[in-house]
């Protein structure tokens, strides 16, 4: 099958990427053609195709100039260039199926529409956050989880300057959903919607999606993670992600100055928030305790996954299906976790199998009450490593997931077909 493979970026830039890499490298193991769809950008990987990527456009660019601001204004809310380069892809291509990632505000929805009306093909989204639902695609502002645009009021976003604080891009954020609300063009342009958890699922069909939603977690390819059958214990507690306000880190710098003894800590990642973090870990004593490592991959990064006691996904806003968290438990890993999100369906989703533990997303005391129960008792890490590394096996392999996969792709040329059909009559 040749499948249409979109993402905005084609370069390894967070867990959306991971996913979409890993799902073209899957598909090409089993015989498929993928034609991937794009922007611009000096740190892509290689493509054939490349020649028909779309301009990199970021309005957040702090180094923009006032009328480059504007144009990307516009091209967040309606991209002619991506319209008009992926009907010449698709002509040339000619593929038989349509697999989207994240495409917002870069690459805009522009394209979605000639897919059905100009090539009727059947079209698959994989939902890596709330977007749909959210304009700030997080479900949070201020800190604080909110659901107050799911009625369809995207004024909120202004009001609460939902996005870094800034008015502007609130205000443009809006604009966004209203328009792409107005014209449907998710909602008649996606036959089937995958959920990577239960809670994306539910969350959605709160929001009002109606489309078609089938709920498939995300997958490890588990020859990267060489397993002896036993957990290696290691030391310290590990973060892997995002340095950004809502994966709580500051909830898991303030436990780790409640604990009675010095855990020491490794952050892995980039972001935002990498000069707040360098403060407040300065102000509060606590550089020898914790270790800010930068990005870090391949098997550099799960070799301190392996060395690591405990990972830690301190999370604050509605987690999906964490591919840090997947990774850490193929490794046999315990992982402590906020309860929030998909986050327990990884976790504890039945006692006789629980993996780590969880507790209350931003309360320090109960992250730091966990990690002092928990850190010092081997036989059960021990324990919860193995559970956890058996867990993805079964749950999580690149076999399951792929069967899935081929039966959301017939479901959508089914739903796809039938709908052409009801147009002919």
């Amino acid at each position: 099958m040749k499948i249409f493979h979109v993402n905005k970026y084609y370069y390894l830039k967070g867990g959306a990427e991971s996913v979409y890499f890993n799902d073209a490298a899957l598909l090409r193991e089993h015989g498929h053609q993928i034609i991937p769809f794009s922007m611009q950008s000096d740190k892509n990987f290689a493509s054939p195709y490349q020649e028909y990527f779309i301009k990199n456009s970021d309005f957040y660019g702090k180094s923009l100039n006032p009328f480059r601001k504007i144009k990307a204004a516009f091209h967040l809310l309606y991209s002619s260039e991506a319209k008009k380069k992926a009907r010449d892809l698709i002509l040339k291509t000619k593929p038989e199926l349509v697999h989207f990632h994240n495409i917002y505000h870069q690459m805009s929805p522009s394209f979605l529409p000639i897919l059905k009306k100009e090539f009727n093909l059947p079209v698959v989204m994989t939902a890596h956050d709330y977007k749909l639902v959210c304009p700030n695609y997080s479900c949070l502002s201020q800190g604080q989880i909110c659901k107050k645009c799911f009625k369809g009021d995207y004024t909120q976003i202004i009001k609460n300057r939902c996005h870094k604080g800034s008015l502007l891009s609130s205000t443009l954020l809006a604009a966004e959903m209203t328009l792409h609300k107005k014209w449907q063009i998710y909602e008649n342009n996606i036959d089937v919607i995958i959920a990577p958890s239960r809670f994306m699922k539910k969350t959605l069909r709160q929001g009002g999606i109606k489309n078609e939603i089938k709920v498939l977690p995300n997958f490890i390819d588990l020859e990267q993670f060489s397993w002896d059958g036993r957990p290696r214990l290691g030391d310290g507690l590990l973060y892997v992600g995002r340095l950004s306000e809502e994966k709580g880190l500051f909830t898991l710098l303030e436990a780790l100055k409640k604990l009675p003894e010095k855990i020491p800590l490794k952050i892995v990642g980039t972001g935002e928030l990498l000069e707040n973090l360098l403060q407040y870990i300065s102000k509060n004593g606590l550089q020898k305790q914790v270790s800010l490592l930068g990005y870090k991959q391949g098997e550099e990064l799960r070799d301190l996954i392996r060395n690591s006691r405990l990972v830690v996904v301190p999370s604050i806003s509605y987690e999906n299906c964490p591919l840090s968290l997947l990774e850490a438990m193929a490794l046999g890993k315990p992982v402590l976790a906020s309860r929030i999100g998909g986050i327990p369906e990884l976790i504890e989703n039945d006692s006789n199998l629980q993996r780590g533990a969880l507790f209350e997303p931003g309360d320090a005391l109960d992250l730091a009450q966990k990690i002092a129960l928990y850190y010092g008792d081997e036989p059960l890490l021990v324990e919860w490593g193995q559970k956890a590394r058996a867990y993805v096996e079964i749950y999580h392999s690149p076999g399951k997931y792929y069967q899935g996969l081929m039966k959301i792709y017939a479901l959508a040329k089914e739903i796809s077909q039938h709908n052409v059909n009801q147009n002919l009559k």
